[in-house]
């Protein structure tokens, strides 16, 4: 009854009633429901499979995903790229749940980690997103190899664990691209450890792997745009999101109005002028108004830690006034998802506090998956009106340190019995 199969049966099983009660049939292939994101990862994989060239904005790693319909199929469109990534999130999303559940059984009875398990299943946020191509439950799946083999390493102590979760982190990069700075300190966090212990593991080689496809992006990226950059995604995000929104309020302008003339600048430069302009731009910003930079960053991690799931709000401003059912069903999901987003991020702080209580004490598992939590909602506040986009890639990370870290308390023990 509590066994891995029956969760499976389970979230299909949710999967099929959110899309039957949300109406998403007639939504999915909907310009007004697909994400303008969508759109630049489907051009990336075609720059990717007819040119062998990168997009300018989406590393290789999702391109090539999502692309693979290409070595199969002549002249696919946007209908077949969005289909084969709603059904590659679906596969994601499903193996994150076996592997979670598995990181569950670690320390849990199998009932319990059946629950536990379940209460991650049924994130509305999380189950909406599959029906979008994006990248996020292929981000989820990875972190969820990552957890596992920092839950190994935890109970093991053997290096090459580590060195398996930070290679991963490493290839996330090119599914993700604002993982990047966490990726290189982590990476040289981990080379100066094993130099240190002189512990070279045979384990090595897929380090070096993920670091060399990262850098066979840079490559691609500076033959194709002279600049060696993984993405140029963060000076755009930065001089149309939060660049924009600090010198609206600096400047008393409405923030549409400056990104507006924000993305005017922008057209009919190359990507490199691009980068210097919006570097240029956040330097200034930083230097002289670093009270407005600050203040918007702040507003934004509020925004995000209470927004619920752009999956299904999108539905509402489709459907016609006359489907009743549908509209009504999507607002109180709605309203969940923003319940559930806010408690995770309450389950957030209460962890960051348990940690920091006992810094000393923390194992370095745990301290990494609640430093990859809190660079994942820091990071955040670069952008906003993206729902709960940006937190649901973290949710199960969250329940996994919060539960590693009560797991042990005896009203804890009492309740899971």
């Amino acid at each position: 009854m509590y066994s891995v199969r029956t969760i499976l049966a389970i979230a299909i099983g949710l999967a099929a009633i959110l899309f039957i009660i949300l109406g998403l049939s007639e939504c999915i292939f909907n310009s007004a429901y697909v994400p303008p994101d969508t759109s630049t990862y489907i051009e990336a994989s075609n720059m990717l499979f007819a040119d062998f060239k990168p997009h300018p904005l989406r590393p290789v790693g999702y391109a090539l995903l999502l692309g693979l319909p290409n070595l199969f199929m002549d002249n696919v469109g946007d209908r077949q790229y969005i289909t084969f990534g709603i059904l590659l999130n679906l596969f994601c999303w499903l193996a994150s749940i076996v592997i979670l559940y598995k990181i569950f059984l670690n320390w849990f009875k199998t009932k319990v980690a059946f629950w536990l398990t379940l209460f991650w299943v049924f994130s509305l946020g999380t189950v909406a997103q599959n029906f979008l191509a994006l990248t996020d439950s292929v981000a989820v799946f990875m972190l969820m190899l990552l957890s596992l083999y920092l839950v190994k390493y935890q109970g093991s102590g053997k290096m090459k664990y580590m060195i398996i979760s930070v290679s991963l982190l490493n290839l996330l990069v090119l599914i993700k691209p604002g993982f990047l700075y966490l990726a290189i300190l982590s990476t040289l966090t981990l080379v100066v450890f094993l130099i240190k212990k002189q512990k070279f593991h045979s384990g090595v080689w897929l380090l070096l792997m993920s670091v060399t496809l990262i850098g066979v992006q840079y490559v691609m990226m500076y033959n194709s745009y002279e600049k060696v950059k993984v993405s140029f995604i963060d000076k755009v995000t930065w001089y149309r999101y939060l660049g924009a929104e600090s010198y609206a309020k600096v400047s008393h302008l409405e923030y549409l109005e400056v990104r507006e003339t924000r993305t005017a600048e922008l057209a009919g430069r190359s990507y490199k002028q691009i980068d210097e302009l919006s570097s240029d731009d956040m330097k200034h910003q930083l230097r002289e108004n670093p009270t407005a930079v600050l203040s918007s960053m702040a507003e934004n991690l509020f925004s995000n830690s209470i927004a619920g799931s752009y999956g299904i709000l999108a539905v509402q401003n489709i459907l016609p006034p006359d489907k009743t059912f549908y509209l009504a069903a999507s607002r109180l999901l709605f309203t969940l998802s923003r319940l559930q987003n806010m408690a995770f991020v309450l389950l957030y702080l209460v962890s960051l506090i348990l940690v920091l209580r006992k810094i000393r004490r923390v194992d370095p598992s745990t301290l990494f998956l609640q430093l990859l939590a809190s660079y994942v909602i820091l990071t955040s506040t670069v952008s906003f009106r993206q729902g709960d986009r940006f937190h649901l890639v973290i949710y199960p990370i969250i329940l996994i340190i919060f539960l590693y870290l009560v797991k042990h308390k005896s009203w804890v023990r009492v309740w899971l019995k």
